[in-house]
């Protein structure tokens, strides 16, 4: 009896956790994207372009466009930040999937490469291969962080984030 009281609430833990993180993404859907945000996409070749906010700089390059999407690059911090926070504790880089009216039809996370609580020289790689969602014209770029300083006395913290929506 006691294990299946313990399973139960590790069941209905797990399924709160699930339910939580994927309601985040979600939550996106429907949304419509600044103009200035959207990145179209073009059928066939290999493409590249740069897509700046105050905090970051992404240059990404894209390929495919039919049932998949190869999406790879370098998120470049700015110095502003990097000189005075150079410490990254938490970043979630996303991808929207967007339709021809600048909808979004679905949002996934970019796995980048970085250790929790490491030095970051400021550049932030990735590359991820996505099945495009039925009716996908564009894609837009989100992000969230938290990134601190190191060896003071008091631990400063900065935020940074940037969601592509009106």
């Amino acid at each position: 009896m006691k294990y299946r009281l313990i399973s139960i609430f590790v069941v209905f833990g797990l399924s709160v956790i699930l339910f939580s993180c994927s309601g985040t993404l979600n939550s996106f859907n429907g949304r419509t994207v600044n103009q200035a945000d959207k990145i179209s996409l073009l059928p066939g070749g290999t493409y590249t372009g740069i897509w700046e906010t105050k905090d970051l700089a992404v240059h990404y390059t894209y390929s495919g466009f039919h049932a998949f999407i190869q999406l790879s690059g370098e998120i470049r911090i700015s110095n502003r930040i990097i000189n005075s926070y150079p410490v990254i504790d938490t970043f979630s880089f996303r991808v929207s999937f967007v339709n021809a009216e600048g909808e979004v039809i679905d949002t996934r996370h970019i796995n980048t490469v970085f250790h929790k609580r490491s030095f970051t020289s400021g550049q932030i790689e990735f590359a991820e291969k996505f099945e495009l969602p039925a009716g996908t014209a564009a894609i837009a770029f989100s992000y969230r962080g938290e990134c601190r300083d190191y060896g003071s006395d008091r631990r400063e913290f900065l935020g940074i984030s940037k969601t592509p929506f009106q």
